[in-house]
């Protein structure tokens, strides 16, 4: 029997928790105790063998640019990609094809301006930012090309405007990786439409290395610099920027870009670089850790922390805090969090010669449960040395829920299933976006769910469930994504304001006025614990009209006040899927043709009605859709969970895509 709709309440809905704890074996260990962990235990180096003493500074004292510059080191053929192809070879880019033409006579609610004979919607103000996002990446043979390691980041993917940052990784998650002691930078490839690090040096790049990498979030301080003849001095290049200019207690994090904004031809940077502050300029400045003279036209991406943004300090090398080639950090963030993403950087203090020519890299010591810094090679870390540390946090995931005994509720709360993960448990201000996959990779399904979606929070757990009431079927699986309150994800509520009848309107500064804007919405039935909504058992579409976007109910009802939907905005991974003849296997289904979901088994793929692409021209379907993996066309699909439905040509699919194979378990964030 079908449940009543309307308002909404759940009584008696019992969460039965699931704590997974993990017992750490904290030792007590002095900070140069015989036989203890090291950076480099995993590679069989015996921590007696290496050499004790040693200062790895160079024998210099002066000032970055204060002195003598060395011979510039030999660099890579100015002709070459660092993925080692000529850059004369480079594919140029390839147009987009046209969506077909839509025949009046095919079946479905022709999509429609929703606004037309309503008053205009005023669009608001303020600014549209997107996010930061860090993770933890791992070189292999499959995405590994000359020196190069391509990120497959959805939030890097085909934006070659985009600044990111990287430094090495060693044994994340108690994997065992290796030392790589080269100079490194980031570098935009053209023909892959991927940011990734690579080799300075021009040598080829080893399988098994893990990196730290970020992406400033848009209103945080960041910039590019490229050095000139006007702004070196020997090895140092001076940076004229408002938020560093006489700050010497700012925190400062630099690294070589190879081509900022995705540029064909770049310079390649050899060395290892540092940040130092100058008292007599009131200026901050990059210098290469060799001395060398400092290249004219080389670019770095520099990165000023904010605590609004992150974490950031700076770290003092001591002997307590020093053993063997590495410097232990304590912050109560980083302690016990091997989940974290750290990046570093030498900050040379002024006048102290404390040159510092070395690959650095950051490692988790298990036996210590703290972050270090590490030398990618043996010898003795001095103390006395100063780095810029900074730490991103753990804040966006997708996973693959399944729906069963253990977690659909009991009786009348049969449309409700409870997900049990770590982000997500006692944490109502998460923002959670659901889709039906038939057949997810490694979990039997093959479950139609014939019933739209809604993600609600009660009892510390987020859960999915049915808007209209009915039973989830057991072992039906979804995909999750998971976020944060950011500027292109968000929860909007129903109000007299931002609603016309069957309309609610999403005035945002990135979707007005863009009719080829992508985004995706689920009802929330409380936001942040917020209100009691209402719910609405169907579909809902995306649908432009008179310049904003809109979340449409075809047919109706109006829209109640206190329902809520959440928004998302994908900055990257996303794309229109157009049904054509070639695309439609079945009548009820339509497969994408595209390198992001072709052959990408675990891929998490997520579909939105789109009734109005570029502003007209699609289809509204009154069904709920789901993806499926074609295991012949090696492609994903979308279908109707009604599968008697004859998907209309020309009906077209708001897609995300995120996945996660090319990232090592669980460091994703």
């Amino acid at each position: 029997m079908k449940k009543p709709i309307g308002r909404f309440f759940i009584l008696g809905l019992v969460v039965v928790s699931m704590l997974l704890t993990s017992v750490l074996s904290a030792r007590t260990l002095t900070a140069r105790a015989q036989g203890e962990d090291y950076a480099g235990a995993e590679q069989g180096l015996p921590f007696e063998a290496l050499p004790a003493g040693a200062n790895p500074s160079p024998a210099v004292d002066y000032d970055p640019g204060a002195g003598p510059g060395l011979p510039e080191q030999p660099q890579p053929a100015s002709g070459l990609t660092p993925e080692g192809l000529p850059i004369g070879s480079l594919a140029p880019e390839v147009a987009p094809s046209e969506p077909p033409a839509v025949p009046e006579e095919m079946l479905g609610v022709l999509g429609a301006d929703p606004n037309a004979g309503s008053a205009p919607v005023e669009p608001n103000a303020g600014s549209f930012l997107y996010p930061g996002i860090s993770f933890s990446h791992l070189s292999t043979a499959g995405n590994i090309s000359g020196g190069v390691s391509y990120f497959d980041s959805p939030s890097l993917n085909e934006l070659p405007a985009r600044t990111v940052f990287a430094n090495v990784l060693l044994n994340p998650l108690g994997a065992t990786t290796a030392y790589h002691n080269h100079p490194i930078g980031v570098y935009y490839s053209v023909g892959a439409n991927q940011w990734s690090v690579f080799n300075e040096d021009s040598v080829l790049m080893a399988t098994g290395v893990a990196f730290s990498a970020f992406k400033p979030a848009q209103n945080s301080v960041f910039f590019t610099h490229t050095s000139t003849a006007g702004n070196i001095s020997g090895s140092w290049t001076g940076i004229d920027n408002a938020y560093l200019n006489n700050n010497p207690n700012a925190l400062v994090f630099a690294t070589p870009a190879y081509n900022p904004g995705g540029g064909g031809s770049g310079i390649y940077h050899n060395h290892n670089v540092g940040v130092f502050y100058s008292p007599s300029t009131q200026r901050w400045g990059i210098y290469n850790e060799d001395g060398a003279d400092m290249t004219a036209d080389s670019a770095f991406f520099v990165y000023v922390s904010h605590p609004s943004y992150d974490l950031a300090f700076r770290h003092i090398t001591t002997a307590e805090s020093t053993t063997s080639n590495y410097t232990v950090l304590n912050h109560p963030q980083l302690n016990g969090n091997p989940n974290a993403v750290v990046n570093v950087i030498h900050n040379y203090p002024s006048g102290s010669g404390q040159y510092f020519n070395h690959t650095l890299g950051v490692w988790y010591s298990t036996s210590r449960q703290r972050w270090t810094i590490y030398m990618n090679e043996s010898g003795t870390m001095p103390d006395g040395f100063q780095f810029n540390v900074l730490v991103q946090a753990n804040k966006e995931t997708s996973f693959v829920f399944k729906a069963d005994a253990s977690n659909i509720q009991p009786g009348i709360n049969d449309h409700v299933a409870v997900i049990d993960h770590p982000l997500l448990n006692n944490n109502p201000n998460a923002l959670v976006y659901a889709m039906h996959n038939w057949n997810p990779a490694g979990i039997s399904s093959a479950v139609i769910d014939n019933h739209p979606l809604g993600v609600l929070y009660t009892g510390g757990r987020w859960t999915v469930y049915h808007t209209d009431f009915e039973a989830i079927p057991v072992n039906a699986a979804y995909n999750i994504f998971v976020t944060y309150p950011k500027a292109n994800a968000y929860s909007i509520e129903v109000d007299d304001q931002n609603s016309t009848a069957s309309t609610l309107h999403l005035s945002h500064s990135q979707l007005n006025n863009h009719t080829d804007a992508v985004f995706f919405a689920i009802e929330n039935f409380n936001p942040s614990e917020l209100i009691a909504g209402h719910t609405y058992g169907n579909p809902t579409y995306a649908a432009y009209g008179s310049g904003v976007w809109n979340i449409l109910r075809v047919g109706g009802p109006d829209y109640f006040a206190d329902q809520a939907y959440n928004v998302f905005v994908p900055y990257g991974n996303s794309f229109t899927h157009t049904v054509t003849a070639g695309s439609k296997p079945n009548p009820a289904e339509t497969c994408i043709n595209h390198p992001l979901t072709n052959g990408h088994r675990a891929a998490k793929v997520f579909a939105y009605v789109n009734g109005t692409p570029e502003g007209g021209g699609g289809y509204y379907l009154n069904i709920p859709i789901g993806v499926y993996y074609s295991t012949g066309r090696a492609q994903w699909c979308v279908y109707t969970e009604d599968t008697t439905f004859n998907i209309p040509l020309g009906t077209v699919f708001n897609v995300f895509v995120d996945q996660d194979q090319l990232y090592l378990p669980a460091v994703k964030k």
